[in-house]
């Protein structure tokens, strides 16, 4: 005998809900070697750069990124809400001393970061990569950055203790 199941298209929707949201964290991919994270957007990188758990994977960027060259309309901090007239800025993606350290691959793939801004009193190592212990940082390209802290700051990578290749800040 066949039995033919009947759910109703509510619920599909619910799970979809539910579900979606863990299986497309940044532009797509898992962080494996073999289903790369995709960063493709301003919200991409910032939560990357809010998800430390994640700084042991692989990344792969698959669009030039421009971040609004006003830096109090981006939401810097990842809350939803641009972060008005006095902006931190991009937060590392990696801090030495925190055991957080970046020990993963970004691969620029040739794409740009454009318009980056920093600007954290108190935080060291700041750069789109603070700390970097054992990772690969390759092809990445940065234009127009700002940063006006003057102790331990870079733009592209503060410290490195792994590799980073075929890159430039200009």
């Amino acid at each position: 005998e066949k039995y033919t199941l009947k759910v109703p298209v509510s619920v599909l929707l619910f799970l979809l809900l539910i579900v979606a949201p863990v299986f497309s964290q940044y532009g797509g991919g898992s962080g494996t070697a073999e289903d790369i994270n995709q960063i493709a957007t301003t919200d991409d990188l910032i939560e990357l750069c809010n998800t430390s758990a994640d700084w042991d994977k692989d990344f792969m960027q698959s669009a030039d990124i421009e971040c609004n060259a006003d830096e109090t309309q981006v939401d810097w901090n990842g809350v939803g809400t641009p972060d008005g007239d006095n902006p931190a800025g991009f937060s590392p993606i990696g801090t030495t001393g925190s055991g957080n350290d970046f020990t993963g691959n970004y691969n620029g793939n040739g794409f740009i970061i454009k318009n980056l801004y920093i600007d954290r009193a108190g935080v060291l190592n700041q750069a789109l990569f603070g700390y970097i212990r054992s990772g690969r940082i390759e092809k990445v390209g940065i234009i127009d950055a700002d940063s006006t802290r003057r102790n331990n700051v870079a733009i592209l990578v503060e410290t490195s203790c792994g590799r980073v290749e075929r890159s430039f800040v200009t």
